[in-house]
Formats: C-alpha cells, structure tokens, sequence
C-alpha cells in the first residue's frame, strides 16, 4: 500500500497541537519575564509571537530528524518542541536587550576606608 504525503500545513498544525503546553509554558515563561522587566505590550507580542516561530520551526526540523527510538512525547511533554523552548526562549529574550537575571551591583563593605 502507498502512502499518501503529508502536506506540510498539516504537519504544522499537529505539531503545534502536539506541543500545545510546551508553547504554553514558554509564553508564561517569557510573559512572566516581559512583565517583571517593564516592557511594552507590542514588544512583549513580538518577542512571544518571534519565539513561537522559531520554535515551531526547528521543532519541525527537529521531529524530521528524529534519530532516537523513544517516543517523541514525554507525559504531556513534546521533546522535540521542549529543546528549542530551552534554547530559544533565552536566547532571543537576550536579542532583545531582556536580561533573565539582574546582577546586583556590588558595593564596597567600608566606603569610608582606603
């Protein structure tokens, strides 16, 4: 029996179905953050909106490639979507001049000794 391809709008859509929390997690995520660094609600669209594609892209890459024998989907998890959500998220985040963890700045234990 033959079978039938798949058109690639239709991988698209189970993909994003398949790692439907995964994304949700990586929008509260960078939501949580947008909101603590006080930026504007177009920027933080564009950052969650930019990441998304990404993800959803090279998850595709990653899925058409998958060269493991264990199951793609970890509980409610989808792998192939979970690793560019741990890589892009904070990569673009950082693009964007957004810093996950603020240093504090340090400051000397006497000022008044030299």
């Amino acid at each position: 029996m033959e079978q039938e391809p798949i058109p690639i709008i239709e991988l698209l859509k189970f993909i994003i179905f398949l790692g439907s929390i995964t994304f949700s997690l990586g929008i509260l995520f960078q939501g949580f953050i947008l909101y603590k660094s006080n930026k504007s609600i177009l920027i933080s669209l564009i950052v969650i909106i930019f990441t998304r594609i990404v993800t959803v892209i090279s998850s595709f890459l990653i899925w058409s490639f998958w060269p493991f024998s264990f199951d793609i989907m970890f509980l409610f998890i989808f792998l192939p979507a979970a690793f560019p959500e741990l890589i892009f998220s904070p990569f673009i985040l950082n693009l964007f001049g957004i810093k996950i963890f603020k240093q504090k700045k340090s400051t000397p234990k006497n000022p008044m000794r030299n």
